[in-house]
């Protein structure tokens, strides 16, 4: 690429910065590059799963959380990033130990509360942690939760905070969080299950 096309270049983003500046976007979440961060969330999120799919975890991390900051009023980067903290990072298949896992887990319900800044609503946010915390009910027993040991307990913990999300989640208008929430209870209560 040659200097007076790098320049052309340089220059249309700095214009494209400036519409979301005059637009009063500066302040929003996402703002200042405009129309231009959805564009590069898209690049990042690319490139997070090549760096996933190649080992590098914490640069497949770091690249995902990039795209959630070019894109933050996007529902799906909030998600999307949460979803892999608490279904990928958190997983037993991770090979992290179980203190570990916990520490991702919880974290992936932080992440995912902020998709409140996406606009999204409220139900729709809330359903997913229930789906965080029925995943690892359902396939790592061994997963410290809270403060309780490991074993038969803490499944019982996980899908019991797997159905009061989806109750959460029923409460403020998700379709399927009083369904969810009564299968998470079922399986809870009879220990056969699981």
């Amino acid at each position: 690429m040659s200097a007076t096309h790098r320049g052309l270049l340089a220059a249309g983003l700095a214009l494209l910065a400036c519409a979301g500046l005059v637009a009063g976007e500066a302040r929003a979440p996402g703002g200042v590059l405009g129309p231009v961060g959805p564009m590069l969330a898209q690049v990042q999120w690319v490139r997070a799963r090549l760096a996933r799919e190649a080992g590098l975890e914490g640069r497949s991390l770091a690249l995902m959380e990039s795209a959630r900051d070019l894109d933050s009023r996007s529902e799906a980067a909030w998600s999307s990033l949460a979803d892999h903290m608490g279904l990928t990072l958190a997983s037993a298949e991770s090979g992290r130990p179980g203190e570990e896992r916990a520490a991702w887990l919880a974290g992936a319900d932080g992440v995912g509360g902020g998709g409140a800044a996406a606009g999204a609503p409220p139900g729709g946010r809330a359903g997913p942690a229930g789906g965080r915390r029925r995943s690892p009910a359902a396939t790592d027993p061994d997963l410290p939760f809270v403060d309780v040991p490991s074993g038969a307990r803490a499944t019982l913990g996980l899908w019991t905070a797997a159905a009061r999300a989806f109750d959460h989640a029923a409460e403020l208008g998700h379709p399927d969080g009083t369904s969810a929430a009564a299968y998470c209870r079922r399986v809870a209560a009879d220990p056969g299950t699981w």
